[in-house]
């Protein structure tokens, strides 16, 4: 296998936010195999999220690059980060998604709850992007384009799952960070 592979961009690398969206935006000097694969995920033009699975168990150095500023640093895409005081590496938005909010102080209670929800959405053949839950609530991003169907097939169990459900439309914002290692 390769020692090191160069990938040139039009930009300078991985960055903090989107710099068309934020003034603030600061080039990233180094990401995770993970972290890289995120933020091509939610956003990044620079890869696709799955070109660097077959290399990221490998000791190949892959660097990101601007073609325009061939002398600069880029953005090195690692194993292992070195250590750094910053808790988030990068935050993504991902455009013309819609927040979806099962709230019901039952919800915890019923066994198979969650199971119900993302069973009933699945029937539609709708692509559930991302999930986050509480003890009273489970909320999730369905593309806009999906979103009434969503509601419509939860909708159709409401009664099931003992709460209400909410629907914002919207942008999907994304923290990226490396997992946090275990001190103790």
């Amino acid at each position: 296998s390769a020692n090191e592979l160069e990938i040139w961009k039009s930009v300078d690398g991985f960055m903090s936010c989107d710099p068309r969206m934020f003034d603030c935006a600061v080039k990233l000097d180094e990401v995770s195999f993970r972290e890289a694969k995120e933020l091509g995920y939610f956003g990044a033009k620079i890869l696709h999220p799955r070109t660097l699975t077959c290399l990221k168990d490998t000791n190949t150095h892959v660097t990101v690059k601007n073609i325009a500023k061939p002398n600069d640093a880029g953005s090195k895409i690692v194993r292992k980060k070195t250590q750094s005081k910053n808790l988030v590496t990068s935050v993504g938005v991902k455009r013309k998604m819609a927040i979806i909010d099962v709230e019901g102080t039952n919800l915890v209670e019923q066994a198979g709850g969650a199971a119900k929800i993302f069973s009933a959405i699945s029937t539609k053949k709708i692509n559930i992007d991302s999930i986050s839950t509480a003890q009273v609530n489970i909320s999730f991003t369905v593309k806009e384009k999906d979103a009434d169907d969503a509601l419509n097939a939860l909708n159709s169990m409401s009664e099931k799952l003992a709460g209400k459900i909410i629907s914002i439309n919207g942008d999907a914002s994304h923290i990226i960070k490396e997992q946090l290692e275990n001190k103790s």
